[in-house]
């Protein structure tokens, strides 16, 4: 059996190759050809599945690393009988973590009250989730937003995009992109949601490009307190004018742990195996042992934002983002921060060392992130 794999997917070839002959190509040359002797396909956002590029080929099984599946035409995969599997939840812990520690450090730039935050969240599926519970491991009270969850559910816990739009200091966006529906979220907010924010709200979105109206956003930014993206309409190809006007940007990595994206190998290898009806040999664990773990050593009273810092320096990404907007081939360079992203561990990974420098409040804060704690 031949199985394709995108290069830069982590321990594809440890895992998957139990199972058949694995090939690495990067994205670019995954081509219709490249596919007509593969019986497996595994990809990430980067390739698009369209029936141009499956054509009489032997593919029977597509899983795509992710959590997104807008890249994929999954008609086309049911009409020719291809299993199909995606990864939800793979980089929820990533992405929580990115806005934790992007509101922190914004928050603290402009010498705001993190307690004082009220933080909106639209799209409580995993990802949500675990925002919410970072949130208030930290004191800042969460308000979500899930019609899809609410239609299902009934619960009260989920309040109209209304409430959160005049009561939210803080929107934290985290849905898929959907153009049509009973739930559409293709310029979910746009002029008529911007008119009826609060004043000095802070914007965040890490779902996918397209969810906020990027036209508006840069006519609008007098009326945000802040802007946070990491997303982006027409990627590679992203608004030069709407970078200049957010504090914190970055190219589509919010997810990009190291963790997280062996988790999606190890989801994808698992649905493998129960396609094939054979027994996994290969688990995360095994993999992730021999990597490094952070260790933060602290010589003297430190601050959450300073912790933060070490663990994930956001404001790398950012610069490094503007960056590539001063050379003549940017979307080049924004694929290629993507896929040559530095190892960024989740919180669980990083260790703290000489943690009785640290308050106790903090202290208690930092294990319900996740941190591991050592005198």
């Amino acid at each position: 059996m031949k199985i394709i794999v995108e290069k830069h997917i982590p321990f594809a070839q440890e895992a998957f190759s139990s199972l058949g002959e694995v090939e690495l190509l990067p994205a670019a040359e995954i081509t219709n050809q490249r596919l007509q002797k593969a019986d497996v396909l595994v990809i990430r956002t980067t390739t698009k599945i369209t029936p141009a590029l499956l054509r009489n080929s032997r593919i029977s099984f597509l899983g795509t690393a992710t959590i997104g599946t807008d890249h994929v035409d999954q008609e086309y995969l049911k009409e020719h009988d291809i299993a199909f599997t995606s990864a939800p939840g793979c980089n929820a812990e990533a992405v929580g973590e990115f806005v934790i520690n992007a509101l922190v450090r914004l928050v603290h730039q402009k010498k705001l009250s993190l307690s004082d935050q009220i933080l909106g969240i639209i799209g409580a599926g995993n990802t949500g989730s675990a925002l919410k519970r970072k949130a208030e491991a930290l004191g800042i009270r969460c308000l979500l937003n899930d019609p899809p969850l609410q239609q299902e559910t009934g619960s009260p816990l989920y309040r109209p995009l209304e409430e959160l739009l005049e009561q939210a200091t803080v929107l934290s966006f985290h849905v898929p992109l959907v153009a049509q529906g009973d739930h559409p979220t293709l310029s979910l907010l746009g002029l008529k949601e911007i008119s009826k924010l609060g004043p000095a709200t802070i914007l965040i979105n890490c779902s996918r490009g397209g969810v906020l109206n990027e036209r508006e956003l840069v006519k609008n930014r007098a009326k945000f307190g802040g802007l946070i993206l990491d997303v982006w309409e027409n990627e590679p190809f992203i608004s030069k004018e709407l970078i200049k006007v957010t504090d914190i940007a970055t190219p589509h990595v919010a997810g990009y742990s190291f963790d997280g994206k062996v988790k999606a190998t190890e989801m994808i290898y698992q649905a493998l195996c129960q396609h094939l009806q054979c027994a996994p040999s290969w688990s995360r664990e095994s993999a992730l042992i021999r990597e490094v773990s952070p260790l933060i050593v602290l010589d003297h009273p430190a601050s959450l934002e300073q912790i933060l810092s070490h663990a994930y320096d956001i404001f790398i990404d950012d610069r490094d983002l503007r960056q590539i907007l001063k050379r003549e081939d940017p979307d080049i360079l924004f694929r290629r921060l993507r896929n040559q992203y530095p190892l960024r561990r989740e919180f669980a990974a990083c260790q703290v060392k000489n943690s009785s420098h640290l308050q106790e409040n903090l202290l208690v804060s930092l294990i319900q992130l996740g941190f591991q704690l050592q005198d």
